[in-house]
């Protein structure tokens, strides 16, 4: 089964993430002592509402990629201490998996099967009328 993201939510994370890649270097210029310990928390925060955010639209992250990917970004977000936009990077991968998965269960869907193929038939055969303005049609 694939995710529910649409185009709309995918701009949605692009635009939060863009939004907190930009403000956490700024909350570390503004507040040079304690900017960092918010980033600290904010990027907590930020990797559980992103993880909460897949769940709930779908998006399976127990594939090892992209817990790889959400895990890695967090920690080395961690290490820089906030200075490197790296969450929109970690939706940007997301995304492309995503992609990736649906493609890949839509040609799987598309797969005719002769099951499939025999519903197709019935549905295209189509039994002559009986009358045609009320003339009986001659057999065949």
């Amino acid at each position: 089964m694939g995710s529910k993201m649409k185009t709309v939510d995918w701009i949605v994370l692009y635009c939060f993430t863009l939004a907190c890649d930009i403000g956490q270097p700024l909350i570390d210029v503004f507040f040079p002592g304690p900017g960092e310990f918010i980033n600290e928390f904010a990027d907590a925060g930020i990797g559980a509402i992103l993880g909460g955010y897949f769940y709930w639209r779908g998006v399976s992250m127990a594939k090892p990629g992209r817990i790889l990917t959400l895990v890695a970004t967090f920690f080395f977000e961690e290490l820089v201490a906030g200075s490197l936009p790296l969450w929109i990077l970690d939706v940007a991968m997301t995304h492309l998996s995503v992609r990736a998965e649906n493609k890949r269960l839509a040609s799987a869907a598309t797969v005719a099967t002769p099951a499939s193929i025999q519903a197709k038939n019935r549905q295209q055969f189509q039994p002559p009328p009986v009358n045609n303005n009320g003339m009986r049609l001659p057999r065949k």
